[in-house]
């Protein structure tokens, strides 16, 4: 399988398949091991999937407490379990708490035969988004 730009989609870039999303709803997803493992938040809100690293731009901390908990009540908003800190779901822009005005970073996903594929596979790269 390939990808726009000519990204190879195989299963070592698989997050998770579509249907591991509730929609609306996130999840997080460990992309490799140890210390440079990245932890993603993968985002759903009918077809529309969006990434993000999941580390809170205040602190770096991850988003949520318990497992895959990070929408507010409406679910419009990812929550940061840290400070309060509420992120718009569609562009993870801080609309409110220690952060505010400041942004979740993205990662560029793709949906291709019901899976949800990360389309930055080099592992040098992906820890230069938390930095």
């Amino acid at each position: 399988m390939s990808g726009a730009g000519g990204v190879s989609l195989d299963e070592r870039h698989i997050l998770c398949s579509l249907e591991d999303i509730p929609d609306p709803g996130a999840i997080s997803v460990l992309v490799g091991r140890g210390p440079r493992a990245l932890d993603v938040i993968v985002a759903r809100r009918g077809a529309n999937v969006i990434a993000y690293h999941n580390a809170c731009p205040h602190q770096g901390t991850p988003l949520e407490t318990f497992p895959d908990r990070f929408l507010d009540e409406y679910a419009t908003h990812l929550v940061c379990s840290t400070h309060g800190a509420r992120f718009r779901l569609g562009d993870g822009f801080c609309v409110w708490g220690p952060c505010e005005g400041e942004y979740l970073k993205p990662l560029a996903v793709r949906i291709q035969n019901g899976a949800v594929y990360l389309v930055e596979p080099d592992p040098r790269r992906l820890m230069s988004v938390g930095s």
